[in-house]
């Protein structure tokens, strides 16, 4: 019944998936595979698509040394420096995130940190947008979720006239960043300053 109601209001609505009695839609502002979810149910369990607000850090935070640790790239505690980092950031508007929740449960997130550079030919205003904690849960993975968190976040981008998104990306993530037309660059340099 909502199916056809969704694909006959809107043409550019599709279904990208079904998971049980969850259906998920994708709203595509662009032709793309990339999109919104706008409707999900699982049972009496609703999904939701939202933006990260701290009350829902402490959950964020474990998702996200989940995320290091599956990487083999958390060597130390983090916890501290990223429940200071996200309080100053959320409440600044410096980094935004989006996650998709299940009840109190975080199944999926995403984000982004605004900065300033000085401009260059890429970013002609120096504002660019630094991708990070894309992570969805295990058992929710190959759903579409971490395609539309980031779409999300690329429209986030947007409005903020970012000119630039930059992630440094796991190898589990390449494809869908290529997808939406993430380039990879060879001039990245870093230097790690030791204490």
């Amino acid at each position: 019944m909502y199916d056809g109601f969704i694909q006959n209001y809107c043409s550019t609505v599709h279904k990208i998936f079904q998971e049980g009695s969850t259906i998920f839609y994708i709203g595509l502002h662009r032709p793309a595979r990339r999109g919104i979810i706008t409707t999900e149910r699982s049972g009496s369990m609703e999904r939701r698509m939202e933006r990260l607000t701290a009350d829902k850090l402490d959950a964020f935070i474990d998702l996200r040394l989940t995320q290091l640790k599956e990487e083999g790239t958390l060597e130390t505690d983090l916890r501290p420096a990223l429940e200071d980092y996200l309080h100053r950031h959320l409440a600044d508007g410096s980094f935004v995130s989006w996650i998709l929740t299940e009840g109190n449960r975080i199944l999926a997130t995403s984000g982004i940190s605004f900065v300033e550079k000085p401009p260059y030919p890429g970013a002609p205003n120096g504002r660019i947008g630094l991708l990070s904690c894309m992570y969805t849960d295990p058992a929710c993975r190959r759903q579409g979720i971490a395609s539309a968190l980031l779409e999300r976040i690329v429209a986030e981008a947007r409005a903020r006239d970012c000119r630039v998104i930059q992630i440094t990306a796991s190898r589990m993530g390449e494809k869908l960043y290529q997808s939406f037309g993430f380039v990879r660059h060879a001039r990245f340099f870093q230097l790690s300053l030791d204490k």
